[in-house]
């Protein structure tokens, strides 16, 4: 809306100022005729300001650059909502292969600690190595807990940005891809 009336306003800044019309009527005498005095008179006047040249055109390109501006902070606004998306997408897919990746250790983590479990038992084992493997799986719990935090928070902005209702859910079919390594430089 801003842009459109922006260009609305150029051509009314290249156009005259509107003229103006005025009437005088000066009377000496008492009646309401103009009378045979020297000094009666009835006047009209119709002026037009004309602009320095130059001046029109410098004002209408100066309402060509505010149009110009407003046109870049639209497309500015929309790269900025569409990286903030991109960024909350790529937070959402972090999370989501973080708690995929904190399953697998849970899974492992506990085979350890039932194998731990047997080779104690068998005494081949110390009880440190079942301890051990135990305070691990309660580690991976709070990283699940912090990695859901990520995930509702990467949801709730995802939802916000994309005006969807809270908590509506967003699949990810995609995964993160692997990071390609730095380029070498010669002579480095």
């Amino acid at each position: 809306r801003q842009i459109a009336a922006a260009k609305q306003r150029a051509p009314q800044a290249r156009a005259l100022p509107n003229p103006m019309v005025g009437l005088t009527y000066v009377n000496d005498g008492w009646t309401p005729s103009l009378g045979s005095e020297m000094m009666t008179t009835l006047g009209v006047m119709v002026t037009q300001p004309l602009p320095f040249p130059g001046k029109r055109d410098a004002a209408a390109g100066l309402e060509n650059q505010v149009v110009r501006r407003l046109v870049a902070r639209r497309a500015r606004a929309r790269l900025g909502i569409e990286a903030s998306i991109r960024r909350a997408f790529t937070d959402l897919l972090l999370a989501r292969a973080d708690r995929a990746l904190i399953s697998e250790q849970a899974l492992l983590w506990s085979q350890a600690v039932q194998a731990a479990e047997v080779r104690y038992k068998a005494g081949k084992g110390m009880l440190q190595e079942q301890v051990r493997a135990k305070i691990e799986l309660v580690r991976l719990d709070t990283l699940r807990a912090q990695v859901g935090a990520s995930e509702a928070s990467a949801l709730s902005r995802l939802n916000a940005l994309t005006v969807r209702r809270p908590g509506t859910p967003f699949p990810t079919a995609g995964s993160l891809e692997q990071p390609r390594a730095a380029p070498q430089l010669a002579g480095y």
